[in-house]
């Protein structure tokens, strides 16, 4: 029985010798790849982009990273696309958003492109098409008010489309 004892402290005292080694290693080589980690960009650059680089108005109220990788830019004066080069216009095939106050963007799970108006409603952009369909109608609350218009659009678990406005919460099947 002595010699069984012995055995088992000796087994035991080399476990958690042989434990205590193996998480010195792993801890050093975590804090070695820490230490090592380089940050992506030396020295990050900033590029101002403005009306001189085609903006089609400098105050921005949304923006949105497209599946493709796309910046657009809501404006008070329209809505932009930049890639990183250059800056395009989106005015739709009947000027529908030229120099149309963009209050907010959304893309949804189908990737389509959501565009809410300050004054002209809300459109839904087809991205691979260039189409654009006005969903929702410009809203006019009563006299003593402004135009009621979308601020911000999400999109529920089940795919239906929320539109919410100042005074009110709509739902797009």
């Amino acid at each position: 029985m002595a010699n069984f004892s012995k055995t088992r402290k000796w087994e035991n005292r080399t476990t958690y010798f042989l434990l205590s080694i193996l998480f010195l290693i792993c801890s050093s080589t975590s804090l070695l790849r820490l230490a090592s980690a380089a940050p992506l960009l030396i020295e990050p650059r900033f590029n101002q982009v403005s009306t001189l680089q085609g903006l089609s108005q400098d105050t921005i109220q949304d923006l949105l990273i497209d599946r493709d990788g796309f910046l657009w830019l809501a404006t008070l004066s329209g809505l932009n696309r930049y890639d990183g080069y250059r800056m395009a216009q989106f005015e739709g095939v009947n000027l529908e958003l030229a120099d149309a106050p963009i209050e907010a963007l959304f893309q949804d799970s189908a990737g389509f492109l959501w565009i809410a108006t300050q004054n002209a409603g809300v459109y839904r952009l087809d991205l691979l098409t260039q189409q654009l369909e006005k969903i929702v109608p410009e809203f006019a609350g009563p006299e003593s008010e402004q135009n009621y218009f979308v601020t911000q659009i999400v999109e529920g678990a089940s795919g239906k489309i929320y539109l919410n406005m100042q005074h009110a919460l709509l739902q797009y099947d």
